[in-house]
C-alpha cells in the first residue's frame, strides 16, 4: 500500500491522480466514521457501519486504518489541530486581550456549527478521558489540550502585567473561559443558531468584564 500522508492536500499538482483519489477516499472514510460515532458512540459503532456509510467494503477500510481506533485517533488529530491553530491565530493579532477573548469564542461559535458531530465526539471523548484510546494516543491528545490552554494562561498573565486583568490567579480566570468553551461545545448554550450564539459570546463577553451584580459590592 502506497503511504500517503495525512496532511498533504489533495490538490497538490506534486500527487500523481491515484494518490489524489487514495486521499479523497481517506476523507470519504472520515467523515462517514464522523457521522457514525457523533450518532451511535464510538463503542457502539462497527466498522461494518462505517464502511457501509462510506459506501466501501469493510476490507477497503484496512488498506487506510488499521482499526477503530486508529480510525478514531486520526479523527480528532486532523479535526482538532487546525481548530486549534485557527484559534492560537487569534492570540497573534495586536488586539486587546478582551477583543481577542471575543475573537476566540467568536471563531469557536461558528466551529460549533459547522461542525457539530466532531464536537460531540471530542466532547464525549474528553469526558471519559481518551479511554478509547490507547495511552500514548491519549496522551498525544492530552498534550494538544494542554498546549492551547497553556497558551491561554500565558495571555492572561501578560493582561494581568500591562493592567488589562485583577491581578488574581491566572489559573482561575483560565478555568472560568475554559469552562465556558466547554460548555458552549456541549450545549452550544442553548442556542438554536449560530446568529443566536454570536449574539450570546457578546452577553458571556460582557458579563466576564461586568460580572452579574446589579451593584458591585463594596
Amino acid at each position: 500500500m502506497d503511504s500517503i500522508p495525512s496532511n498533504e492536500q489533495d490538490t497538490s499538482p506534486s500527487l500523481t491522480r491515484r494518490k489524489r483519489e487514495k486521499l479523497a477516499h481517506r476523507q470519504e472514510i472520515i467523515d462517514a466514521a464522523i457521522r457514525v460515532f457523533a450518532q451511535k458512540g464510538f463503542f457502539n459503532a462497527t466498522l461494518d457501519e462505517i464502511a457501509q456509510e462510506a459506501e466501501f467494503s469493510k476490507g477497503a477500510l484496512y488498506l487506510y486504518f488499521s482499526s477503530k481506533e486508529d480510525l478514531l485517533f486520526s479523527i480528532i488529530k486532523e479535526k482538532f489541530e487546525p481548530m486549534s491553530n485557527r484559534l492560537k491565530e487569534v492570540f497573534d493579532v495586536t488586539m486587546s486581550f478582551k477583543e481577542k477573548l471575543h475573537s476566540l469564542f467568536s471563531d469557536l461559535a461558528v466551529m460549533v456549527f459547522k461542525e457539530k458531530d466532531f464536537f460531540s465526539i471530542i466532547i464525549s471523548q474528553q469526558v471519559a478521558f481518551f479511554q478509547a484510546l490507547s495511552i500514548e494516543k491519549a496522551d498525544k491528545c492530552f498534550a494538544l489540550h494542554l498546549e492551547f490552554d497553556n497558551l491561554l494562561v500565558t495571555h492572561i498573565k501578560r493582561a494581568i502585567e500591562n493592567g488589562e486583568l485583577r491581578d488574581i490567579n491566572p489559573h482561575a480566570i483560565n478555568g472560568v473561559i475554559h469552562g465556558a468553551t466547554e460548555n458552549m461545545m456541549f450545549n452550544y448554550w442553548n442556542c438554536k443558531t449560530v446568529e443566536e450564539l454570536l449574539t450570546a459570546v457578546d452577553a458571556f463577553i460582557d458579563i466576564l468584564y461586568n460580572g452579574i451584580a446589579l451593584e458591585k459590592e463594596a
